[in-house]
């Protein structure tokens, strides 16, 4: 790369860097408000899903119901809905637990009343603005499909932190996770539903946005950094250990420190220039010949200490993945 093309492309990442700090500190006026949908899916552990639904409920967009669907929960997460005693809030919890984010997910399409449809994993976070900003995008754009910008953030001392949808400064390209999504609901009339990890090759996640490109409906990309996501897969034995101290952590950044994200932008930056090692467990390659249809999410739930699906988990043992 010559010299000139270089710089080129340093001052293109450069100015897109600076529209996620722009837009960082801009919540649009929207004169027609229709209702969001909110589905969290969730499966015993509700010292994150605190966290999540309170940035949920922290949103400068008000017209939203928040569909917390339990994946067969069994302790207290029912309660600590409860607990924020807001009607917009409804809890359903399936009797079975599926394995992972699909059927949950699926079910709250079912029950959501709103034109639009956003996710927020329950130990993600979202910036106040999140769902204002999408909102706006989608309707500009007369989109069927609008994601914002989400910064993964990895455990303590990985430096393993991602910019994802094909922003610069990280290495996931374009993949939307769920957090960042909020798209039309009649949409999954010629998308289809979630589907079952163990029936497809890709991630549910990866699978479903990729459908609305493949039925040529039209996806908008917002650059504002509005979702904190902790990626469980990050983590191993997340499901075991469920601890919530980095949820906590990050809320209490978003709510007091000003110019939060161009903090996390020069950190960023920072781990970038000095290449600082990232140290994290990788999914096992699958076996030559081997049918590879849910491996991701299997070795997924392996790392976060899940035991296989098609096993009986043993006394104790959470069960989900998320």
């Amino acid at each position: 790369m010559s010299i000139s093309t270089e710089r080129t492309v340093r001052a293109w990442h450069a100015w897109r860097y600076f529209a996620l700090v722009v837009n960082a500190h801009r919540s649009p006026h929207i004169s027609d408000e229709p209702l969001v949908s909110v589905i969290i899916a969730t499966y015993n552990w509700s010292s994150v899903l605190h966290f999540a639904i309170a940035s949920v409920l922290a949103q400068d967009y008000a017209n939203i119901e928040v569909l917390v669907i339990g994946d067969g929960c069994t302790d207290d997460s029912q309660s600590v809905v409860e607990q924020f005693d807001d009607p917009r809030i409804r809890w359903h919890n399936l009797p079975v637990n599926s394995g992972s984010q699909s059927m949950p997910n699926n079910t709250g399409i079912a029950l959501a009343s709103g034109q639009y449809i956003a996710y927020l994993g329950h130990d993600d976070l979202w910036r106040p603005n999140h769902l204002r900003q999408l909102v706006r995008a989608i309707q500009l754009a007369q989109a069927d499909i609008a994601s914002s910008t989400c910064l993964a953030i990895g455990p303590p001392g990985s430096n393993l932190v991602r910019l994802t949808g094909g922003l610069p400064g990280g290495r996931s390209g374009t993949w939307c996770p769920p957090s960042s999504v909020l798209h039309r609901s009649d949409a999954v009339t010629v998308t289809g539903p979630w589907q079952d990890f163990r029936e497809i090759e890709d991630p549910p996640d990866v699978s479903f946005v990729r459908q609305f490109e493949h039925h040529g409906l039209r996806h908008v990309r917002v650059r504002n950094c509005s979702v904190v996501k902790f990626n469980a897969a990050w983590r191993p034995n997340s499901y075991r250990l469920r601890a919530s101290a980095e949820q906590q952590h990050f809320a209490g950044l978003m709510r007091h420190q000003r110019l939060f994200v161009e903090r996390q932008l020069i950190a960023l930056a920072r781990m970038r220039l000095v290449r600082a090692p990232e140290t994290y467990v990788q999914a096992r390659k699958p076996v030559a010949g081997a049918d590879t249809r849910g491996w991701l999410v299997s070795e997924w739930r392996r790392i976060r200490g899940l035991h296989d699906i098609a096993q009986p988990p043993t006394d104790g043992e959470v069960i989900p993945d998320r």
